[in-house]
Parts: structure tokens; sequence; C-alpha cells
């Protein structure tokens, strides 16, 4: 029902259809009596599927959704969206493909109307949610940190200080600032602070921040079974 109705093509469509869907879960949390007792996070999917394979823009042959006839052919390559002005995309280790935008709401414990660029990932989220709710921690090493008191004021800064790009290997490493990429022999450096979109590496100028992140990726790839990605 609301396929043709936005002003963006299809892509818009989606992005109004789950905009509903939301509202509904909302409401229904509100007519249920328990939205002040649950926690609502919606976060993004990762980067727009630029260099998504030739199936996702076959004509379908079987329903697809409502409307599947009605829309005719499949995707068009600009329904994926745009990463703005961030660099990359899906299947990338640049912000574009990793970066999402995130919302989270528990009236009472979150304030609400606030913004932060703090660094928090969706591995925390699944660590939060879980000792929030009083579940038992596995008794393997978990990749995440109660972020609640961060998020409720109770902290100012996010207890995560890294964040490793992961695809099949190691391939960059965020801490502070700073983040070290390495993929097909190239080194790059960006100061993610100042330079969100990655234009700027600094690599040549930072020797040593690029020696010290290397170290730490060496590290970090050993703890979790993987390996680096090549180098110069």
């Amino acid at each position: 029902e609301f396929f043709g109705k936005s002003k963006a093509g299809l892509y818009g469509d989606v992005v109004e259809t789950i905009d509903w869907s939301v509202g509904q879960v909302l409401q229904t949390l509100q007519d249920e009596g328990i939205a002040e007792n649950t926690i609502v996070f919606f976060a993004s999917d990762n980067g727009p599927w630029q260099n998504a394979p030739s199936r996702m823009f076959e004509i379908p042959t079987k329903p697809e959704g409502s409307n599947w006839e009605q829309r005719g052919a499949g995707n068009k390559p600009w329904h994926v969206g745009s990463a703005g002005t961030l660099r990359g995309h899906k299947a990338t280790t640049y912000e574009g493909g990793t970066r999402v935008p995130a919302m989270i709401r528990w009236p009472g414990h979150i304030p609400p109307r606030q913004t932060s660029d703090g660094l928090v990932a969706n591995l925390d989220m699944y660590r939060t949610f879980l000792e929030v709710g009083g579940g038992t921690l596995p008794d393997h090493p978990v990749d995440g940190y109660n972020v609640l008191p961060f998020l409720s004021g109770q902290t100012e800064e996010s207890p995560r200080k890294e964040f490793g790009y992961f695809i099949n290997q190691l391939q960059g490493l965020r801490t502070g600032s700073w983040k070290l990429r390495e993929v097909d022999g190239e080194t790059e450096l960006f100061d993610i602070q100042t330079d969100p979109g990655e234009h700027y590496n600094r690599a040549e100028t930072e020797p040593e921040i690029v020696q010290q992140i290397r170290a730490e990726m060496a590290q970090l790839a050993e703890e979790v079974g993987t390996t680096v990605s090549a180098t110069k």
C-alpha cells in the first residue's frame, strides 16, 4: 500500500513502509502497557549494496511482496540507497560499508532527544541487553560491552575504544579517532573524527601511529583466530 506513494522511488516507498511498521510496534507496546519496560533499538543494515549481483535486478516471475506485478521489473541500481558523505559501500571496510545510524529508546532510563557520535557497535547491544535482562553471560569471551551506563548518561564516554573491520580477514582497526586500513597492499590511515569521509590518507605523515595500530591489529587477529590482510 505504500508503493508509489513517496517522492523518492521504490527506495522511498520502502522507507515509508518501515516507518509505518515501526509505528505499529511502538503503538502496540503502548496499548499493551509495556512501553515503559521495553527497550526499543532500531538500526540500519550496513552499507548500500552498490555492487549487488545481477540476480538482484532480474524481473520477478513469482510474487515478491505486494504490488509485485504492478512493479514489474526488478530492483534498479539506485534502489540500494546511498552512504551519503561516507566512502565505500557494503562489502568494504570503509565507513560507508560499516557505519550505520541507530536509535534506542527506554523511557525513564535513557534520556530522549539526544545525539552522540560515541563509538558503539552492534556487538555491544547483545551484551547490554543480556545484562539488562538479567541473563547469564556465556562462558566464552563476548566481543561486546555493556553500554547502558553510557546511553543513560551515567558515564560521558562509551567503554568501546576500538573496533575491528573484518571481511574474512582483519582489514582494519579503529582506535580512538584513528583508523588504520590495510587492504590489497595499500596502507591507509584516517583521522575519523575530522575526516569521516576518509578522503585524506595520513599514513605517510604519521608512521608511528601506523606502526602502533598495526601491532594492535596483529594482536587482535591472533586473539580471534584470523590473519591480517597483506600489507606492502
